[in-house]
């Protein structure tokens, strides 16, 4: 099963299908194709959707059905934990289930350019809506306009991109009146130096064993929890439809099982959130960094590659809120920095800095912030979006 956990390895680190199919066509891997006219056709995507997608890759068994003549299968609403050998742990299957959904809509005949890194992470500051990615001009193309000077038609080929990002309610003139227009390529390559320069700095993001051994823990149980509750379902639709006494105290002691799982996952979530308050997962940080030299390559493959794979850490690790006064504030995900950029993508002053000075558990400052809450108010409401 290692060609498995090859796939979801290289899937979550960036790859997209075609790819990952690519790469074991190339090394000649075989395909698990079961039927005669399937054998020897290769990998395919849809195959791999299906791997990404089947919970049995976690050891569970859920019996399907079809009706006659019918195509589609649907759920005979028993599923069996630890049915089968498990090869993927719940933790990375929930963590691709995520990467699939931060995914959507970035495909089609835009595939080789993927402009806009900030997809799904950037938000107007006043209305909450996402912020649009408007092209003006793209490099190479011919360019027509008027010369502002004496109205004449002026014609040249661009010679670089020219994007901004703008709120999409103002955009359709929907209920928002924040109308800044951010200049996208200036923003993006100073976004990238900042949380680049910062991943460099081992002492402020290191992936501790405890919170890699507390997340794997939490989506195990979470999983055992989801069979219960599914279990129960079950109980108590039959319940529903012929009373039974032994079904009945079944389902009190599922009931009972289900709240005191709950209540121990409650305390492991609350652990994992108390040991990733003064960290970020560096994992995330170094795909943006091994990655840094490829997202402007004249290779558009690999451009699209390099930048899918930035764009994935980008939304894992931080977000961006773009304000009517003409400030973006890019805050990571843990809330404990955040820096401020123009409209022209150049950063203004010091980054906010609460690592040291702040308890996040109590939501209270301490020592030198003492005189300096509008800025952790900030950040906090920021980091809470």
């Amino acid at each position: 099963m290692t060609v498995l956990k090859e796939i979801y390895d290289w899937y979550e680190a960036g790859y997209g299908l075609p790819k990952i199919v690519q790469m074991l066509n190339e090394r000649g891997e075989p395909s698990w194709a079961a039927g005669k006219k399937d054998k020897g056709q290769g990998w395919n995507s849809a195959y791999l959707h299906k791997l990404l997608t089947n919970r049995a890759v976690m050891g569970e068994f859920e019996p399907m059905s079809r009706s006659h003549g019918g195509s589609k299968e649907t759920s005979k609403g028993i599923r069996v934990l630890d049915y089968y050998p498990r090869v993927i742990e719940a933790d990375q299957f929930n963590r691709i289930t995520a990467v699939r959904a931060s995914r959507t809509g970035t495909g089609g005949r835009t595939k080789y350019r993927l402009n806009n890194l900030f997809a799904g992470m950037m938000f107007c500051g006043s209305c909450r809506a996402p912020m649009y990615y408007m092209s003006q001009q793209r490099a190479g193309r011919p360019t027509n306009h008027k010369s502002k000077l004496d109205g004449r038609k002026l014609s040249y080929v661009a010679g670089i991109d020219r994007s901004y990002m703008v709120c999409n309610n103002n955009r359709r003139g929907h209920k928002c009146e924040n109308g800044r227009r951010f200049r996208y390529e200036h923003l993006e390559a100073s976004v990238l130096e900042v949380l680049l320069g910062l991943a460099m700095d081992n002492n402020s993001f290191v992936m501790a064993d405890r919170v890699a051994e507390l997340s794997a823990l939490v989506a195990e149980q979470e999983r055992q929890l989801d069979g219960k509750k599914f279990e129960l379902d079950n109980i108590s639709q039959a319940l529903r439809e012929r009373f039974s006494k032994v079904l009945a105290n079944a389902a009190g002691d599922l009931e009972d099982e289900i709240e005191r799982d709950q209540a121990a996952i409650d305390k492991m979530r609350t652990d994992l959130e108390r040991e990733r308050g003064l960290v970020s997962p560096d994992e995330h940080l170094e795909r943006v960094r091994e990655v840094r030299s490829s997202i402007t390559s004249d290779d558009m493959e690999a451009r699209y590659e390099a930048r899918q794979r930035v764009k994935l850490a980008l939304n894992q690790i931080a977000s961006i809120t773009c304000n009517i006064d003409g400030m973006a504030y890019v805050t990571l995900a843990n809330g404990l920095m955040s820096w401020r950029f123009d409209q022209q993508g150049q950063q203004v002053g010091e980054p906010i800095d609460l690592r040291q000075n702040l308890d996040l558990h109590s939501g209270l400052t301490r020592g030198v912030l003492a005189g300096n809450a509008a800025n952790v108010e900030d950040v906090l409401r920021r980091s809470a979006v």
